[in-house]
């Protein structure tokens, strides 16, 4: 939905707030005794990863999302979302 249903104005996003989309590249932990890995994009291990944390802190703190550094995408969302037809 961050690629193109809540982007600019639309039913979805009526008042057409600015969101952005942030993928966190993946680095597997680098044996099976450190665990879940600190730089995982995993998706149940993403929560640990320190990327993440950073940004939560920092928009806990007031950063906005350009100041995060805006989208930041390492897939191809937004070629895959233009495929969706979907009216918005």
């Amino acid at each position: 939905m961050s690629s193109k249903g809540w982007r600019g104005t639309t039913r979805f996003n009526p008042s057409g707030i600015k969101n952005f989309v942030k993928e966190y590249e993946h680095a597997p932990p680098a044996n099976f005794l450190e665990g879940r890995g600190t730089q995982s994009g995993a998706h149940v291990d993403i929560m640990g990863n320190f990327a993440l944390i950073e940004d939560i802190t920092r928009i806990a703190a007031g950063a906005t999302g350009d100041q995060l550094g805006g989208d930041h995408v390492y897939s191809d969302i937004f070629e895959w979302s233009q495929k969706i037809k979907l009216k918005l």
